[in-house]
């Protein structure tokens, strides 16, 4: 996880949620769930304004590396009966 670290007001790009939200196209529900997770930091500006860096935004975006790598769970040989990555079931055995 990235290290969040304080930049100086002038570089600090602050925007609402629902303009945070739709600068990297998701729900404002995501937004708000990235501050209590603490990948975000919310400014608060009032009693029920909160601000989004859209500088810490960008820092949490990743590229995606292109090439013909295949995805772990689509692989096939040995190392196909581990657990899937994201449900941790184990695959089910191929009809015959």
């Amino acid at each position: 996880m990235p290290t969040i670290t304080t930049p100086s007001k002038a570089d600090r790009r602050l925007e609402s949620i629902p303009n945070a939200a739709e600068y990297i196209g998701v729900s404002t529900k995501t937004i708000r769930r990235y501050i209590a997770a603490g990948r975000a930091v919310g400014y608060r500006a009032g009693p029920r304004l909160i601000r989004v860096d859209l500088n810490d935004l960008d820092a949490m975006l990743r590229a995606i590396p292109a090439g013909g790598r295949q995805h772990a769970c689509k692989r096939r040989g040995p190392a196909a009966r581990t657990q899937h990555h994201r449900t941790g079931r184990m695959p089910r055995e191929p009809m015959r």
